[in-house]
């Protein structure tokens, strides 16, 4: 018997709830749900980078383990030997943020998959890497949007700069179409996009 396909909410609280009864049992040492924040500079453009991670914890050998946690609806196992690669650069641009904040030569990075609907069936991978080697991974990372970032920027200055001295055609406008003048500057000055039909 096939079940129907939850809804994203009910996906989204189910991993909520599998997210905070994982963190309630690590422990004392760990943190769960730790704001990271970065500022730098790729190409000409300044770019703040923010996240949550899952969890860090302190050892008392002095190191850091952060944690990123992944809900699955399969073997955890199965994602633990073979991390998703979005899962992969999240967890590397949190180590990064965590070494430059704390001035920690390297971090230990766990990525924990568990199942939904079972906290205890868990599997995790775990890589100890260098402050270096995160600090190349996450500029290689911002390196890739760099062209949509510019793009955008361009889009923000140029094109928003054009349209204030568009004029309008005609003598008069119907009313139809100063709403859709409306509507496109409101958008195109909040950064978003519009979707229209015309008959």
């Amino acid at each position: 018997t096939r079940l129907p396909p939850k809804s994203a909410w009910a996906r989204a609280s189910e991993g909520r709830d599998i997210h905070r009864e994982l963190q309630d049992g690590r422990g004392g040492g760990y943190h769960a749900e730790v704001f990271l924040r970065t500022v730098c500079k790729c190409g000409d453009i300044t770019f703040s980078v923010s996240g949550r991670a899952d969890g860090v914890c302190a050892g008392e050998d002095g190191g850091f383990l952060i944690e990123e946690i992944k809900s699955v609806t399969r073997d955890p196992a199965f994602y633990a030997v073979s991390p998703r690669e979005a899962d992969l650069a999240q967890l590397a641009c949190y180590g990064h943020i965590l070494c430059e904040t704390k001035h920690l030569s390297t971090v230990t990075l766990r990525l924990t998959y568990v199942r939904v609907g079972s906290a205890d069936d868990e599997a995790h991978a775990d890589a100890v890497m260098t402050a270096e080697h995160l600090r190349d991974l996450f500029v290689s990372m911002l390196a890739l949007v760099l062209p949509r970032a510019a793009d955008k920027i361009e889009r923000e200055t140029t094109f928003r700069d054009t349209a204030k001295a568009a004029l309008f055609p005609y003598p008069s406008m119907r009313p139809p179409q100063e709403d859709m003048i409306r509507e496109c500057w409101r958008d195109m000055r909040a950064g978003q996009t519009l979707f229209a039909q015309a008959p």
